[in-house]
């Protein structure tokens, strides 16, 4: 299939994450763990075609801790961005895009359904 012919580029580990959707928590555990790593290992791919790869996506909530305004976002995350989009209809709309590289992650106040995520200038708390 497209997909396994893409896994001896995509880093073990995420195919490991990616078989775990069984709770809250091990998929926003999954969230962390695929940043994290990509992050400290500035992973990136060999053929600009599989920047399109989509690794992980999820419906939260984000809580701006500048303004504390939450939203429904979709987080999409690719082998060296992270896309913050909104649902409209039947289309998504993005709101921010943000390189793996400028992204920091610590625990949230409940780490089995949050975390919070931030890079400059901005800081958000992310619920699943």
């Amino acid at each position: 299939s497209f997909f396994r012919s893409y896994l001896p580029l995509i880093p073990s580990f995420l195919v490991t994450l990616s078989r775990d959707h069984s709770s809250h928590y091990s998929h926003h555990k999954s969230y962390q763990s695929i940043i994290r790593e990509m992050a400290s290992r500035s992973v990136s791919l060999n053929h600009s075609h599989d920047e399109k790869i989509l690794l992980k996506e999820s419906s939260v909530q984000l809580t701006s801790l500048t303004d504390l305004i939450s939203t429904r976002r979709i987080l999409s995350l690719y082998p060296s961005t992270l896309v913050i989009s909104k649902q409209k209809g039947g289309t998504f709309k993005t709101k921010e895009k943000v390189k793996i590289d400028k992204v920091w992650i610590s625990n949230g106040s409940s780490p089995e359904f949050s975390f919070i995520i931030g890079w400059p200038l901005t800081n958000y708390l992310v619920q699943f």
